[in-house]
């Protein structure tokens, strides 16, 4: 009798259960996390310790001058750069090009 396909199907079975085993224990460490997170949020009130400033103006004030940023022509020729590399026509046309095709397919 051919011992190899039994040796086959038993060494299938071990790597199939171990998966299961190693899977299981990995699914019970993200829940433990989770549940260690979830315990953390209703310990302290939010905001507590920060200021006003701190919370509420800061985060504006760096987003508007994000958006200050965004519009600014150095800002618009690095974006334009990205993309045009991105697009892998850098080489052959530059920010300024582009600006000029841009103004010239507007205009005609």
């Amino acid at each position: 009798m051919d011992w190899t396909v039994p040796v086959a199907v038993g060494a299938t079975a071990l790597a199939v259960a171990y998966i299961a085993f190693v899977g299981g224990l990995a699914l019970q460490r993200a829940h433990d996390a989770s549940t260690r997170r979830l315990a953390g949020l209703g310990s302290a009130p939010v905001g507590v310790g920060t200021s006003f400033a701190d919370r509420v103006l800061a985060p504006a004030a760096r987003t508007i001058g994000g958006l200050g940023m965004r519009i600014t022509p150095q800002a618009w020729a690095d974006r334009t750069r990205r993309r045009l590399v991105r697009a892998a026509w850098y080489p052959q046309i530059d920010e300024t090009s582009w600006a000029a095709i841009k103004v010239v397919t507007f205009l005609g």
